[in-house]
C-alpha cells in the first residue's frame, strides 16, 4: 500500500514536471536587451503632458486621451480634436466609427461628419447630472458602459441611459473574456450581469486597493494586477488567490497602474518602473523604464497596435516600444562601448569593445533586472579589443588587443606578446599543427606556440611580410590568403617551421578578377570565398582563375547590393554584412538559401562599419556588435510576418481653400465631389501611412487625368499641382514599407471648375457671337468683294490707259533715240568725210606743190646745156620723188585716218607686240585695211616679193605657228 502511494505520488510529480516542461518549452526565453523605443514629447504632439487612454481604429489611426483633448496620429502627423469640455479626458473608446470619450461630469462621442469631427454630448442629450469623473468606457452587451467614480452609465442609442450607482467608489473597470468586471473599493471585484452588479467568488479579497489591470491568462483564467498588493489569479479555482510567481514581488513594489496582453505575454504599465513584461509563468521577461530609455517611469495607459508595438501613455509624453521586434539592445544603459568581438566560454559571455574586454555570467546576461555593474571589465584590458579566440582550454580565450595579445583565463588577462608587437587583428590555427597558431597584426604576422602546460606563448615575428594582416584564411594547399583593403590580395607560402614567408602571390598570378581592392574572406562550406562590393568569387586552383560564386544570385537578382562580408554558422546559415545592414541566407533543406532581412532592419546603420561581428549563441539566439554596445536577436517567425497597413490623404487644399479634405482607404465616397474654382487652381496634398514599424515609408501617387503613370517611390509626403485644366480628376496615393508591403491605394476625386470664359453659358454666348460674326463677315465680305470688283475694274482701266501712254511714250523715246542715233551716225560720217576731204585736199595741195616744184626743176633742167648737168638734175628730181613717196608726214596722215576708222588698233598692236618696227606696223595696218600685196608694194615702194618676205618675218616675230592665218589674227586684234 505504501509502495502504491509512493508510486502514485511519483507519477503525479512526473506529470507535473512534464507539464511544466511543456509550458516552459512553449514560452519564449527572456530577452537580455531593451527593445527599440521611440518617444514623443508634448512638443511633438502639441498637447498636454498626461495621456490616459489609447486606441486604434480599423484603418490604423492611433488615438490618445490627453489632458488637452483627444490626439490623432497617423504615423507622421499629429492632430488635436477640439475639446468637448475644459476638463481632462481620462477615458476613451473607439467603436463602430465613433470615438466615445469621458471627462468630469461629461460623456459623449465624436463622429465624422463630412470633413470634421462633430461632438455629441450624451450628458446634455439625456440631462445627466453629477455623474463624476469618467475612468473607463467599454462596449458590452450592445451597450456602451461609461464607468465613473460614482456610477456606471449604460448607454444604448434611442433609449434612456441606465445608471448603476457605486456602493462606495468605482476606481476601475475591465472587459475580460466576455465579462464586464467593475472594482468597488469596499465591496471588491464585481461582475455586471444585466443591469445589476454581483460580487464574484473571492472578489471581496481585493478591497482597499486599486486594480490596475485584469488580463486573460491563456485559458488559465485571469491575472489581476493591483497597485499595492501585487498579482492575483482567478480561474484555476472558484476563488481569487494570490499569484505567487517571481514577478509578483517586483510588480508589488513598482505599483501596477495599467496592462494589456500581447501574444500571451502580460504587459504591465507601472508607476515606478515603466513597462514590465511578464510571461505566462509569472517570470519577468523585460523591463523598459527611464534608466533604459523611457522618458518617464509612470505609465498611465498601455495599448498594443496591430503590428504589436506597445504604446505607452506616460505621465509626461508618449512612447512606442517595438515589442514585436526580435531585436533588443544593450547600449547606453550598460555603457560598455562599441562592440567589436563576442565569445562564450566557461559559462561566461565575453564582449570586446573599444573600452576593453568585459565579462558577464550567462545567467546574469539573461536577467531582465541586471544592472550596468553586471558587466565587469577585466583588469589590464583597457583599450581597443579587436578579436576573441578560443584557445582550446576549458575556460580560456586569446584576446587580440591594440596593445598586443592577451591570454584570458579565470577572469584574469595576461599579455603574452613583447612590447614591440602592437595591434593583433586575428588568430588562425596552423593546419596540421596543433602546437602552432598564426596571428595577423598591424604590420605583418606573428607565430605562437603551445608550451608543455598547454598555454600559448609568443614565438617570433614571421619574416618576409610586413603588410597589415587583418583578414587571413588558410587554403587547402597550405597557403595563407590575406586581403588588404588598399593593397589587394596576397597568398603567402611559408617554410616548414612557419617562421618565414618564402613565396608571395598577388592578383597578377591569377585570372578572372580585375580589381582586388576592398575584399574580404569567408569560409563557406569548407571553400574559400572572396567577397567585395563588386562580386562574390571562388577560386579554381587548377587554372588559377576566379569565377563568380553561386551565392551572388541571392543579391543581384532584385537589385540588392552585394555584401562586403560573410560568416557561416554551424547550421549552414550564412550571415552577410553590407551597406544595407545585416541579413541572413537561411539554409533550406533543398540545399538552397532563403534571404532574410526584415527582422534585422533595426540594426541598419548601427553596426561598426567594416568591423561587423556576431555570435550565434544557438538556433534561437544571436548577438551582434553595435556602435553603441550590442544587440540580441531571437529567432521569431512571427516577427517576420508582413502586416497590412493603410494610407490616408490627410489634407487637400486649394490656393485659397483652408479646409482640409481627409480621406482614408475604407471611407465611402460622398455623392458630390469637392469642387474648386479655376482661380484656386493650385493644390497641395499631404498623406501618411499608419505603419509604425522600423524605417521610413515610401509613397507613390497618380493623378488620373494629368499623370501618365504612377510617380516614383519617394519618402516625401506632399505633392503639389498647379495650373490644372478644368475637369474631373482622381488622385490616388499608395504606400510601401521597408518590407515591400504595399497598402491599398486611397483615392480622392475632385473637380476643377472652368473659368468664367470657358463655362457653358460663355460657350453658348461664344457660339451666338460666332454665328452673328459669320453673318456680319459674310455681308461685309460681299460688299467688300463688290467694291473690290469695281475698284479693280477702274484700276485695270487706269492701268490699261497708263500702259498705252507708257507704250506711246516709249515709242516716242525709241523713235527719238533712233533719230539721235541716225543723226550721230550722219554727223560721224560727215566728220569722217570732211576729214577724208580735208586729207584729200591736203594731199592734192601737196601733190600740186610737188608737181609745181617738179615742173620748175624740169624747166631748169631744159636750160642746162651739157649732158652731165641734165643727168644730175634728173637724178635730183628722182630722189625728191622718192622722198615724197616715203614721206613721214604722209604716214602720219595715214595713221590718223587709220585710227579714226579702226580705233586704237595700233595701240593694241604695240602693247601686245612692242618689238615691231614702224615698217612692220605699216604692213599690219595695210593688211588690216584688206590691201593686197601688190597694193602694199606700191605704197611701200617695194616689190611684191619683198612684201611676202616681210609678211613671213612678221609671223615669226608674232610667234605664230605654221597654219595660223596672219590676216585673220590682225583683223580680230
Amino acid at each position: 500500500m505504501k509502495k502504491n502511494t509512493l508510486w502514485q505520488c511519483g507519477c503525479v510529480l512526473m506529470c507535473w514536471m512534464v507539464l511544466a516542461g511543456a509550458l516552459l518549452a512553449q514560452q519564449p526565453s527572456v530577452t537580455p536587451g531593451v527593445p527599440e523605443i521611440e518617444s514623443y514629447s508634448r512638443n511633438d504632439y502639441r498637447g498636454g503632458t498626461q495621456n490616459w487612454a489609447i486606441a486604434q481604429t480599423d484603418n490604423g489611426l492611433m488615438y490618445f486621451a490627453n489632458n488637452d483633448g483627444i490626439l490623432e496620429y497617423d504615423g507622421t502627423y499629429w492632430k488635436l480634436i477640439p475639446r468637448m469640455t475644459n476638463a481632462v479626458v481620462r477615458a476613451m473608446l473607439v467603436h463602430e466609427g465613433r470615438i466615445y470619450a469621458g471627462s468630469t461630469n461629461e460623456i459623449g462621442y465624436f463622429a465624422k461628419q463630412g470633413r470634421d469631427y462633430v461632438y455629441t454630448s450624451i450628458t446634455k442629450a439625456y440631462n445627466l447630472r453629477d455623474i463624476g469623473e469618467v475612468w473607463g468606457i467599454h462596449a458590452y452587451d450592445g451597450r456602451i458602459v461609461f464607468q465613473t467614480e460614482k456610477m456606471l452609465c449604460l448607454f444604448h442609442e434611442g433609449s434612456k441611459v441606465e445608471m448603476i450607482h457605486a456602493g462606495s467608489r468605482f476606481p476601475s473597470s475591465f472587459l475580460v473574456n466576455g465579462m464586464m468586471l467593475v472594482h468597488d473599493e469596499q465591496q471588491g471585484l464585481m461582475e455586471l450581469r444585466g443591469n445589476k452588479l454581483q460580487l464574484v467568488p473571492g472578489g471581496q479579497r481585493i478591497t482597499g486597493d486599486r486594480i490596475g489591470a485584469i488580463l486573460p491568462l491563456s485559458g488559465q483564467g485571469m491575472v489581476i494586477g493591483t497597485m499595492l498588493g501585487g498579482m492575483y489569479r482567478w480561474g484555476m479555482s472558484d476563488q481569487i488567490e494570490k499569484w505567487n510567481v517571481p514577478a509578483d514581488d517586483y510588480l508589488r513594489r513598482m505599483n501596477i497602474f495599467s496592462g494589456t496582453v500581447v501574444d500571451g505575454d502580460l504587459i504591465f504599465g507601472t508607476i515606478q518602473s515603466g513597462v514590465v513584461v511578464v510571461d505566462r509563468l509569472g517570470r519577468i521577461r523585460q523591463v523598459v523604464n527611464k534608466a533604459k530609455g523611457l522618458k518617464n517611469n509612470t505609465v498611465l495607459s498601455i495599448f498594443p497596435d496591430r503590428e504589436k508595438n506597445i504604446w505607452a501613455g506616460l505621465d509626461n509624453g508618449i512612447a512606442k516600444v517595438a515589442y514585436h521586434s526580435p531585436i533588443t539592445f544593450l547600449n547606453d544603459f550598460f555603457d560598455i562601448g562599441s562592440g567589436y568581438a563576442i565569445a562564450r566560454k566557461g559559462g561566461k559571455l565575453y564582449m570586446g569593445t573599444n573600452q576593453g574586454l568585459y565579462s558577464v555570467d550567462e545567467s546574469t546576461f539573461y536577467d531582465p533586472l541586471k544592472e550596468p555593474g553586471s558587466f565587469r571589465r577585466i583588469d589590464g584590458t583597457v583599450g581597443q579589443v579587436w578579436t576573441l579566440f578560443d584557445d582550446g582550454s576549458p575556460d580560456g580565450l586569446l584576446c587580440g588587443h591594440t596593445q598586443g595579445a592577451y591570454a584570458v583565463r579565470g577572469g584574469l588577462a595576461r599579455l603574452i606578446t613583447p612590447p614591440g608587437i602592437l595591434g593583433v587583428w586575428t588568430f588562425r590555427d596552423v593546419p596540421g599543427r596543433r602546437d602552432l597558431l598564426m596571428a595577423g597584426i598591424y604590420d605583418g604576422l606573428v607565430l605562437f606556440e603551445k608550451d608543455a602546460s598547454g598555454q600559448w606563448r609568443y614565438r617570433c615575428r614571421v619574416d618576409g611580410f610586413r603588410e597589415s594582416s587583418r583578414a587571413i584564411e588558410w587554403d587547402v594547399d597550405g597557403g595563407l590568403w590575406m586581403t588588404h583593403g588598399q593593397q589587394g590580395i596576397y597568398k603567402l607560402y611559408f617554410n616548414s617551421s612557419y617562421t618565414a614567408v618564402v613565396k608571395i602571390e598577388t592578383i597578377d598570378h591569377y585570372k578572372g578578377m580585375l580589381n582586388d581592392k576592398d575584399m574580404s574572406l569567408a569560409m563557406i562550406d569548407g571553400q574559400m570565398v572572396f567577397v567585395s562590393p563588386r562580386g562574390i568569387y571562388r577560386l579554381d586552383q587548377a587554372s588559377h582563375t576566379f569565377y563568380e560564386h553561386q551565392l551572388a544570385q541571392y543579391f543581384t537578382s532584385d537589385g540588392h547590393p552585394l555584401p562586403t562580408g560573410m560568416v557561416q554558422d554551424e547550421e549552414g546559415n550564412i550571415w552577410f554584412f553590407g551597406q544595407r545592414g545585416v541579413g541572413q541566407l537561411r539554409h533550406r533543406s533543398d540545399g538552397g538559401y532563403q534571404r532574410v532581412e526584415h527582422p534585422f532592419l533595426p540594426l541598419r546603420g548601427r553596426m561598426v562599419s567594416a568591423f561587423e561581428t556576431l555570435l550565434v549563441w544557438d538556433r534561437q539566439n544571436v548577438l551582434f556588435g553595435m556602435v553603441d554596445g550590442f544587440a540580441h536577436y531571437r529567432v521569431d517567425d512571427r516577427a517576420e510576418d508582413l502586416h497590412a497597413f493603410s494610407v490616408h490623404i490627410r489634407s487637400f487644399r486649394g490656393a485659397t481653400d483652408s479646409i482640409a479634405h481627409f480621406r482614408h482607404a475604407d471611407q465611402p465616397w460622398p455623392e458630390t465631389y469637392p469642387k474648386y474654382p479655376f482661380a484656386d487652381n493650385a493644390f497641395e496634398v499631404s498623406y501618411a501611412a499608419t505603419w509604425f514599424g522600423t524605417a521610413q515609408v515610401e509613397y507613390a501617387s497618380f493623378l488620373k487625368g494629368f499623370d501618365k503613370d504612377w510617380s516614383p517611390w519617394d519618402e516625401r509626403q506632399r505633392r503639389q499641382f498647379t495650373r490644372l485644366r478644368e475637369g474631373e480628376y482622381a488622385l490616388m496615393v499608395k504606400a510601401r514599407n521597408i518590407q515591400g508591403v504595399e497598402s491599398e491605394p486611397v483615392t480622392l476625386v475632385f473637380r476643377v471648375m472652368p473659368p468664367w470664359y470657358r463655362t457653358l453659358v460663355a460657350k453658348g454666348v461664344y457660339v451666338l457671337l460666332l454665328l452673328l460674326s459669320v453673318l456680319a463677315v459674310w455681308g461685309m465680305t460681299r460688299r467688300i468683294i463688290e467694291k473690290s470688283r469695281q475698284r479693280e475694274m477702274l484700276r485695270q482701266a487706269e492701268l490699261y490707259r497708263q500702259e498705252q501712254e507708257k507704250l506711246r511714250h516709249e515709242a516716242l523715246l525709241n523713235e527719238k533715240e533712233m533719230i539721235q542715233l541716225r543723226s550721230e551716225k550722219l554727223h560721224f560720217e560727215n566728220q569722217l568725210k570732211e576729214k577724208e576731204l580735208a586729207n584729200s585736199t591736203m594731199n592734192i595741195i601737196q601733190k600740186n606743190e610737188f608737181l609745181i616744184k617738179l615742173k620748175e626743176e624740169l624747166a631748169s633742167a631744159v636750160q642746162v646745156r651739157d649732158t652731165d648737168g641734165i643727168i644730175r638734175k634728173i637724178s635730183q628730181t628722182l630722189r625728191r620723188i622718192d622722198q615724197d613717196i616715203d614721206n613721214d608726214s604722209q604716214w602720219q596722215l595715214f595713221e590718223t585716218h587709220l585710227e579714226q576708222v579702226h580705233e586704237d588698233f595700233l595701240e593694241r598692236l604695240k602693247s601686245r607686240h612692242p618689238e615691231l618696227v614702224p615698217r612692220e606696223l605699216k604692213l599690219c595696218a595695210y593688211l588690216r585695211m584688206g590691201m593686197s600685196s601688190k597694193e602694199i608694194a606700191a605704197l611701200m615702194n617695194i616689190s611684191s616679193r619683198a612684201v611676202e618676205n616681210n609678211r613671213y618675218k612678221l609671223r615669226k616675230k608674232m610667234g605664230m605657228d605654221q597654219g595660223d592665218n596672219l590676216l585673220e589674227y590682225i583683223t580680230k586684234l
